[in-house]
């Protein structure tokens, strides 16, 4: 909410309204290129997987989740460019009641994905392989250099 009051001045100053769309879109989109890069060299790389055969600890389990997103850097990284875009279009579709729904949306949508990933990662990727969990984070991340791609193209006014 600290972001988007603050982008809501960016928004209302019509001077400098371009410069920090252009800065945050195309961040936004380099970023999101980062990241599909990252996930397909990682798909395409990773020989094994890792299964651990000692106790799970399930206690505590949303306290360990949170601690592992607010301390992930990429968090903070995110926010402050892809972020900051989907906050400026949703202050623009709506102003502060559109940051309301983007946040809502947003955040109904993380716990519906983070949920699924938890109970896929369960069950391990002996439900689908490991070549095919190869390929599905493949095409993950090559959706994530679609959507740099987008964000750059709207940004630089394509």
């Amino acid at each position: 909410m600290l972001l988007a009051c603050g982008l809501l001045a960016v928004v209302n100053e019509p001077n400098f309204k371009p410069i920090i769309c252009l800065i945050i879109g195309v961040a936004g989109g380099i970023v999101l290129l980062f990241f599909g890069a990252i996930q397909i060299r990682d798909s395409l790389t990773s020989k094994t997987v890792e299964t651990g055969s000692g106790p799970v600890a399930t206690r505590n389990l949303v306290l360990i989740g949170l601690a592992f997103t607010g301390l992930n850097p990429f968090f903070i990284f995110w926010w402050l460019t892809v972020g900051a875009k989907l906050i400026l279009d949703s202050l623009e579709f709506a102003s502060i009641a559109g940051v309301v729904f983007m946040y809502i949306c947003h955040v109904w949508m993380d716990y519906a994905w983070l949920t699924s990933i938890a109970h896929l990662s369960k069950m391990g990727t002996n439900v689908v392989g490991f070549k095919w969990y190869r390929l599905i984070m493949a095409v993950f991340g090559a959706v994530l250099i679609y959507f740099g791609i987008i964000f750059l193209i709207n940004s630089l006014g394509f």
